[in-house]
């Protein structure tokens, strides 16, 4: 079986990067994604505006993930394949997938938040409504409408910017500060409601038309009428280790500076548990250019 000098496991944000990296340096390398390529991207909000990645100027992420895409050769990515297991053999890293197996010199997981379901309101007759979404493909069909979002990440502070220029946003989040950037929504018209906690669900036919929120604190409880409502609450991951010990302090790898997680296995990006590093495509992308000193 012949051997690529990199193989890149995951073809997200990262991963495609990578791969683009390794395309301009004309390095033998191959991509294999179990999926679509994009990742988390793709798969939950391609239409969300990104600002923060100083290679592209301010577009939609889907847009990002094009420009990604064009820097590699498709030749070299496998898709709908599923690494199942990392094995040495002879100084060498075998990728064995659910189809077919793999022999290179390193592999670098990039792997994100791997498969993953995002987390509910918790709310009684939520998986009733069909007004409750978890991800958004195009915000151009919440137009006019009375959002809520619920979240303190910065997924929930991006869609409530975005959203409330078209749209009149309520942002819900149990704590006093959010977890993300809260200068992402300096300016915006925008009625935040902290600390509160999702209560109850009124239903109209199939549809959440109100919810209750409860203070934290006080116990108080106010309703928001809604025609629909956007959670931002995370997701669990349901990912692979590869037999790779991960961290004890939370999701992701341990790494130090040279990414190494195994004998000539690397991991960079969302798969990561790295002290002050934010899961977002700019560090994701800084981390990467310091990775391919160690690789090439």
């Amino acid at each position: 079986m012949e051997s690529k000098e990199i193989i890149i496991v995951g073809g997200g944000p990262a991963g495609l990067y990578l791969a683009g990296k390794l395309e301009e340096g004309k390095r033998d390398y191959l991509l294999i994604e179990a999926k679509a390529l994009g990742g988390q991207i793709t798969n939950l909000y391609p239409k969300k505006m990104v600002v923060d990645v100083p290679l592209f100027e301010p577009m939609a992420a889907e847009g990002i993930i094009k420009r990604l895409i064009q820097k590699i050769d498709l030749s070299k990515a496998i898709l709908g394949e599923s690494v199942t297991s990392l094995e040495e053999i002879d100084g060498l890293v075998k990728v064995t997938t659910d189809k077919d197996s793999y022999l290179a010199k390193k592999v670098v997981l990039a792997t994100g938040l791997g498969f993953y379901k995002p987390r509910p309101l918790g709310v009684e007759n939520e998986a009733k409504a069909k007004n409750i979404f978890y991800s958004l493909d195009d915000p151009n069909k919440l137009k006019g409408l009375r959002v809520a979002v619920f979240g303190g990440g910065d997924s929930a502070l991006d869609w409530a910017a975005q959203l409330s220029d078209e749209a009149e946003v309520h942002l819900i989040h149990r704590r006093k500060e959010f977890r993300g950037n809260p200068k992402t929504i300096e300016g915006k018209q925008i009625s935040l409601h902290l600390p509160y906690i999702p209560d109850e669900i009124t239903l109209d036919g199939d549809k959440a038309s109100s919810i209750s929120i409860k203070h934290v604190e006080s116990g108080e409880k106010t309703s928001i009428e809604v025609d629909c409502i956007l959670v931002n609450y995370g997701s669990s991951p349901e990912s692979n280790d590869f037999g790779i010990k991960r961290s004890e302090k939370g999701f992701g790898w341990d790494v130090g500076n040279g990414y190494e997680i195994a004998p000539n296995v690397y991991a960079v990006g969302d798969c990561v548990l790295k002290e002050g590093f934010a899961k977002r495509m700019a560090p994701a992308f800084k981390e990467i250019d310091e990775l391919l000193a160690t690789l090439l």
